[in-house]
């Protein structure tokens, strides 16, 4: 059976959603290539280079939200399908930390071992505190989902048994 087509609210999230994700990783990819120095004066230097990593960064993120957005759409994605969005956000994921691993090392190449070891331990930290505020935003969404289908069940338990009564 054939799917309906997404609605006008639903495109223009996903519009919006493909937008500030790519404008997002290509700013982001764009200031890491700008990246030169960090000590002892942080430096960065904008050249034709930033804008093409920034403009490949954005292009690559809008074409991988476009396919995550197709792959949660099909209700039943056969195996072959499945593999291929697995394929791509693992892809997308490692070329991303890839290039964020190499511009931080980059970046630090002009570091005392002693400097560098604070960065780093700094750097750690905050990817720990992030992870765990990632973790517990995915939590209370999931808690509120939970409730909100809770008490649509409810609220359909209480038109079936006002149909019934009538």
């Amino acid at each position: 059976m054939k799917e309906p087509p997404p609605s006008r609210n639903e495109r223009d999230l996903l519009f919006v959603v493909k937008i500030s994700s790519a404008i997002g990783m290509g700013v982001l990819a764009g200031f890491l290539y700008s990246l030169k120095e960090v000590h002892p004066s942080l430096r960065i230097e904008f050249s034709a280079g930033t804008v093409l990593v920034a403009l490949a960064a954005a292009v690559l993120s809008w074409f991988f939200c476009g396919i995550m957005a197709r792959a949660d759409a099909e209700e039943h994605p056969n195996v072959a399908r499945r593999r291929f969005f697995i394929r791509w956000l693992v892809f997308f994921g490692g070329a991303c930390t890839a290039g964020t691993v190499f511009a931080f090392a980059w970046a630090l190449r002009n570091v005392s071992s002693g400097g560098r070891r604070d960065v780093i331990e700094g750097t750690v930290l905050a990817v720990f505190v992030l992870a765990a505020g990632g973790f517990l935003i995915h939590k209370a969404f999931r808690f509120f989902e939970a409730q909100d289908k809770a008490s649509l069940d409810e609220h359909h338990r209480d038109e079936e048994e006002d149909d019934a009564g009538k």
